[in-house]
């Protein structure tokens, strides 16, 4: 194989995590939840509160994960762009001017997977090895 080709098949197997940064957190939403994948501006829009609503028309209750977690900055760094730093910062703002609440926050991936389970409409994230019982694991495109 030639070198030139060798490069474009790695960087092709490479893309996925590319595209998203890491591969150290999942997705998970309340079973009752009709999607089954997100892209990652929807995902986004849902975290910055921006999109309130899934399609079926029920209430998105996104939580977030303590600041200070590895998966909280894994997330925010593949879906925002931007440090956890940066996003509180928007959410300082969008409170000081009344627009707006930042997600709940959770200590741990089992508290996540509880209150997904607890809340119909809820989306969260955890570490990629944690058990989710029976919350959907979504996927991203």
């Amino acid at each position: 194989m030639r070198p030139w080709m060798l490069i474009m098949v790695l960087a092709v197997a490479i893309m996925p995590k590319m595209a998203f940064g890491d591969d150290s957190f999942k997705i998970i939403v309340h079973p009752g939840v009709k999607e089954t994948s997100l892209t990652k501006v929807v995902l986004k829009q849902i975290f910055l509160k921006k999109t309130t609503q899934w399609q079926d028309g029920q209430w998105i209750k996104p939580i977030d994960q303590k600041k200070s977690s590895k998966v909280r900055q894994a997330f925010t760094k593949a879906v925002h762009g931007r440090s956890v730093s940066a996003v509180k910062n928007y959410w300082q703002q969008r409170i000081f001017s009344g627009r707006g609440v930042p997600p709940l926050e959770k200590a741990s991936d089992a508290q996540i997977v509880a209150y997904v389970l607890s809340h119909p409409g809820a989306i969260g994230y955890v570490s990629v090895e944690t058990p989710t019982g029976n919350a959907k694991v979504i996927t991203l495109k």
